[in-house]
């Protein structure tokens, strides 16, 4: 029977704490990952979630089911994803484009 040393096995836990994901290995702090949107208007706000690219997405940054329930929202859809890697510290950003009106029709149920 193999004996399995505990300094090989390495546990990483992934703690979601503040809206932030951190890594944990065992009591050393690894990463934490902070994604953020970034709107036209050159707004950021801070999300608890990772989205895809080519995601819709509310104003606040929730994803949307479709199709869309009304016309009459506003929606963004995800363009372009960019990353920065600091120390202990990877920030995602995810950059939004204002969806049309006419494409907000195609993507409503009405």
């Amino acid at each position: 029977m193999p004996i399995i040393s505990p300094n090989i096995c390495t546990v990483v836990l992934k703690i979601i704490k503040n809206n932030r994901v951190i890594r944990y290995n065992g009591n050393k702090k690894l990463t934490t990952t902070i994604y953020k949107l970034k709107y036209p208007e050159g707004d950021e706000l801070e999300i608890p979630n990772s989205l895809n690219f080519n995601q819709i997405v509310d104003l606040n940054g929730n994803p949307l089911i479709l199709p869309i329930s009304s016309p009459h929202m506003i929606v963004y859809r995800v363009y372009k994803v960019s990353t920065a890697e600091e120390r202990k510290e990877i920030t995602k950003y995810y950059y939004l484009e204002l969806v049309t009106g006419e494409e907000l029709f195609g993507l409503a149920s009405v």
